[in-house]
């Protein structure tokens, strides 16, 4: 029993040392904003407007839908070149001071604009077809007119958007971990990895086929299983636009960015930490075997750098421990 004991313990103490309260932020402020929304007049106002058309179910669902594209498209466009504007001038200062791997240049603006206008011609419409004739048919097909005509309760907001992000990650580690073997990574995933130092909009660089079946069913299958009410829908996909571009952007801000460590590392080592977040890669054994000590390594010289600054005492940047130059394990 003992041993058995000793064994649970340390899987337990290996995981929540790869945990971050912070990283927990954006998610819980998604979810609070959501359910804020939801209790406010604005939220009445929308539904009550969309109500007064008399639609029925099919056409009312679809209405709704369309305000789920909008939000995307604000994001979308507003995240990418926001963070393009950063990398550019390297400005403000608050923020570049926070780059993950800070002894890499940051992008050119015309890389970034590059990606920005790949997912444009690329992303967005195999995004639209696919949403088109399979995930929003579905949704539409499986919503009651009783959840159109309502406005979800906070029980309601929380348990469809967790449904839906604890779906996201089980797909997206699955999918992920796929496109790693051989052939999908030679003819499919090699081309999203040409980027080795991440950037915002390098999250949507990626080859078609992929953003089909990485992006596309990442979103699309939680949505058609849950059958999330409209406004949980606004939310959701808002926030997997911005979980997807603070991971890729290479500034770990915290509180601000969601999992940007885990998946930067992913991109320098280009195996191991396939999840979004940790959690999946340490149940089933896929953490890269030197991020652990890199991340304690990285926590420490970061509280030194934080306890510096508010002394008034100047300190050097954050000294990675594993460049290039060490023996991480590569695949291209």
């Amino acid at each position: 029993m003992a041993p058995a004991m000793s064994s649970l313990g340390g899987f337990w103490s290996g995981f929540w040392a790869l945990q971050d309260a912070a990283e927990w932020i954006p998610f819980s402020a998604f979810l609070g904003g959501l359910v804020a929304f939801n209790r406010s007049d604005w939220s009445r106002n929308i539904h009550e407007s969309l109500w007064s058309l008399s639609l029925p179910r099919e056409k009312l669902a679809e209405a709704m839908a369309t305000r789920t594209g909008a939000f995307g498209l604000y994001l979308y466009f507003g995240l990418y070149l926001s963070f393009a504007i950063i990398d550019a001038f390297q400005a403000p200062q608050w923020i570049v001071r926070h780059k993950v791997q800070n002894t890499k240049q940051p992008p050119p603006f015309r890389k970034s604009l590059r990606a920005i206008f790949w997912g444009m011609v690329e992303s967005i419409p195999v995004l639209t077809i696919f949403n088109t004739f399979v995930v929003n048919p579905v949704w539409r097909q499986r919503i009651g007119m009783e959840k159109l005509m309502s406005i979800p309760s906070t029980w309601q907001c929380v348990s469809e958007l967790v449904a839906l992000q604890i779906l996201n990650e089980l797909i997206f580690y699955t999918v992920h971990r796929s496109m790693h073997t051989k052939l999908l990574y030679k003819l499919v995933h090699k081309m999203h990895h040409e980027n080795i130092t991440p950037f915002a909009s390098s999250g949507n660089y990626a080859h078609p086929l992929e953003t089909l079946l990485s992006t596309g069913l990442i979103v699309g299958i939680p949505i058609m299983l849950v059958v999330p009410h409209p406004s949980v829908l606004w939310f959701y996909t808002s926030w997997r636009n911005v979980e997807s571009a603070t991971a890729h952007c290479g500034y770990y801000i915290p509180g601000l960015c969601a999992n940007t460590l885990f998946h930067d590392w992913h991109h320098r080592a280009f195996d191991g930490n396939y999840g979004f977040s940790p959690n999946l890669d340490y149940i089933f054994g896929t953490i890269h075997p030197k991020y652990p000590a890199w991340l304690a390594n990285y926590r420490q010289e970061r509280s030194q750098k934080v306890a510096a600054e508010e002394n008034h005492d100047s300190m050097a940047d954050l000294v990675d421990p594993y460049e290039e130059s060490t023996d991480v394990k590569r695949e291209i």
